[in-house]
């Protein structure tokens, strides 16, 4: 009964800064925002398209795509295309092989070879304005054989005829495509915002432990070694507070995107919580010896403001790991938050079972039992080394 009256009054103290409350709510869905809509504004989506066929219906075909107001389409070698996508610099491009041309009049399969490395919103716009424009030229030409049969008439002159006076009939198509783009967007904007989150959250947590600087810098921390109250117990309601907050502040987070930016985060929920309620945990664990160890305010706030922010970039909070070289993606697995991102991908986004993750989980629940073991450890030595202070 008396921890539970310790954390109810930790949360009424945590609660009562409605600045940090609003600020640990707001800031991650604003970036989200605003990140996300500076990088769809930023350009249209750039097609790289390589001809080894350098025939008219190859050339044909890069016409009809370079129609479309929606992308802009880069003639280049294969080779250049290849070093783009594994770079990570172009989410696709595309290779239009040496026999289009006999493939294409003869009914057989195109050799035509989309390169991809990444999904993205741009990927899909381009490749449905590939799939329209491709299946446009195959009717044409298939026509045209027709009627050349029947006609007499050389096939490459009803082509030419047909193509010359035809507008690119795909723009309405291509609008039937955007509830297909819309998903890809809203599920960047997702990862986008968990990303975010699991950096920022981090913030709210530590405001916690706040009051353990507070009472050395007020001697409060004397005081409470003299009173019938166990120490370990007030350190209890501390971490408990703690993870209760940072809890409060991830649910208000995920319900203020799922109806403010319109992202479906609650399709997984009982994983998700699992994976939130662990993560919360490691980074509670992680926080509690490191504000035992802190004398002062100026210390505390430096010294993890420093840590979150490096972890938090290194960790592919504002950018994705897989565009990061090998010594980032090395350092990155010594992350709290990579570990978040990289669990919720699985469970969100690669529809992997939460079984398969249970390893992972595990690892990093007794990483934080033992930071707060430790923590403990660290509160006792400080207990038995300051009560000689207090008696005498």
């Amino acid at each position: 009964m008396e921890i539970l009256i310790l954390i109810k009054k930790q949360l009424k103290l945590l609660f009562s800064n409605r600045l940090i409350i609003l600020a640990g709510i707001a800031v991650p869905v604003l970036l989200t925002y605003l990140f996300s809509n500076s990088i769809d504004a930023s350009k249209k989506p750039c097609l790289y398209a390589a001809d080894l066929s350098k025939s008219s219906y190859s050339a044909q075909f890069l016409q009809m795509l370079s129609s479309h107001k929606e992308i802009t389409v880069v003639s280049t070698g294969k080779e250049n295309i290849l070093k783009k996508v594994d770079s990570q610099l172009i989410p696709m491009g595309l290779v239009i092989g040496k026999d289009f041309d006999n493939a294409l009049l003869n009914n057989k399969p195109l050799p035509v070879e989309i390169i991809i490395n990444f999904e993205s919103t741009d990927s899909a716009v381009l490749k449905q304005v590939i799939t329209t424009e491709l299946s446009t030229l195959k009717k044409v030409t298939i026509d045209s054989s027709y009627l050349s049969k029947k006609s007499g008439i050389p096939i490459n002159s009803l082509t030419s005829q047909v193509f010359n006076g035809m507008k690119s009939s795909s723009s309405s198509e291509i609008n039937s495509s955007s509830s297909d783009t819309l998903a890809i967007k809203q599920e960047e904007m997702t990862q986008t915002l968990l990303g975010f989150l699991v950096m920022f959250i981090w913030f709210v947590i530590i405001q916690g432990f706040r009051t353990l600087i507070e009472e050395r810098e007020n001697n409060t921390y004397y005081r409470l070694l003299s009173t019938p109250t166990s120490y370990n117990r007030y350190l209890a309601s501390k971490i408990a507070a703690a993870y209760l907050f940072g809890a409060f502040h991830i649910l208000a987070v995920l319900l203020t995107g799922k109806y403010l930016l319109n992202l479906s985060v609650f399709e997984h929920l009982l994983p998700v919580i699992l994976i939130f309620a662990v993560y919360i945990l490691l980074l509670t664990g992680i926080s509690l010896p490191l504000s035992l160890l802190m004398k002062r305010h100026e210390d505390f706030t430096v010294t993890f403001a420093v840590i979150i922010i490096a972890t938090g970039i290194l960790g592919g909070s504002f950018f994705s790991l897989d565009t990061a070289p090998g010594y980032l993606v090395l350092l990155s697995k010594f992350t709290p938050e990579a570990w978040g991102e990289k669990l919720l991908k699985a469970v969100l986004f690669d529809n992997s079972p939460l079984t398969s993750q249970l390893v992972p989980l595990s690892a990093l629940t007794a990483i934080a039992l033992f930071f707060i073991g430790a923590a403990f450890a660290i509160s006792s030595m400080s207990l038995r080394k300051n009560s000689y202070l207090v008696k005498s």
